[in-house]
C-alpha cells in the first residue's frame, strides 16, 4: 500500500513494525502486510529521490550540491535525510510554517539551515538544486509561485508533486 500526503506521519503510528529509516524520519510511504497480517511500514521517498538524481543527473556531485528544500512534511524529511546520507554539505530548508521546519532540523540534526518562507527566493538564487516537497502546485492546491527569471540558468528544479506530473514550476523551469 502506498501512503501519500497528508497521511505519511500519522500512518506510522498504525504500524506493527517500522524500518529504521521510517523510525528515523517519523513517516512512512509504504505499507506491507505480511502473511500473518502484521503491518510493516517503510519510507522509500528519500532513497527513490536520490536514485532518481543518480540515474538522471549525470554531472551532479553531492559534495558540491547546494539544495534548497521547500516543505517540512514526510517527503521533505525523507529527502533531507537522504541528502545528508549522500554527503551534501549544507541543506537549506524553507517552509511556510517556520516552527515545522525547525522541528525537522532538530530531529535530523546536522547540516540544515532553516529559513523563513519569505527568504525562499534569496536562498534559491544561491542554490544549484531546488526541491519542492510541498503540496503547492498539486491539483486542487494553490500554485507555488517562483519567479524563475531571477534564478540561475543551471539550477536543477525537482518537484515531488505527482498530480499533475508536469507541475507549474517544472513547466516554468523548462
Amino acid at each position: 500500500v502506498n501512503v501519500t500526503v497528508p497521511h505519511k506521519e500519522n500512518a506510522l503510528r498504525a504500524m506493527d513494525h517500522v524500518s529504521e529509516t521510517a523510525r528515523r524520519l517519523g513517516a512512512i510511504n509504504t505499507i506491507i502486510i505480511d502473511e500473518d497480517g502484521f503491518l510493516w511500514g517503510d519510507n522509500t521517498d528519500g532513497v527513490g529521490f536520490i536514485e532518481s538524481l543518480r540515474n538522471n543527473v549525470f554531472d551532479l556531485n553531492f559534495s558540491d550540491c547546494k539544495p534548497v528544500v521547500l516543505g517540512a512534511g514526510g517527503a521533505a524529511r525523507a529527502i533531507v535525510a537522504s541528502l545528508q546520507d549522500a554527503g551534501v554539505p549544507e541543506i537549506q530548508l524553507v517552509n511556510r510554517t517556520l516552527e515545522r521546519s525547525q522541528a525537522l532540523a532538530r530531529d535530523l540534526q546536522g547540516n540544515i539551515t532553516v529559513l523563513p518562507w519569505g527568504e525562499m527566493l534569496g536562498a534559491v538564487q544561491n542554490a544549484n538544486v531546488l526541491i519542492n516537497t510541498t503540496s503547492l502546485g498539486m491539483t486542487g492546491h494553490d500554485p507555488l509561485n517562483i519567479d524563475f527569471t531571477s534564478l540561475p540558468n543551471s539550477i536543477l528544479v525537482t518537484d515531488v508533486v505527482y498530480n499533475p506530473l508536469m507541475t507549474p514550476i517544472l513547466t516554468q523551469a523548462l
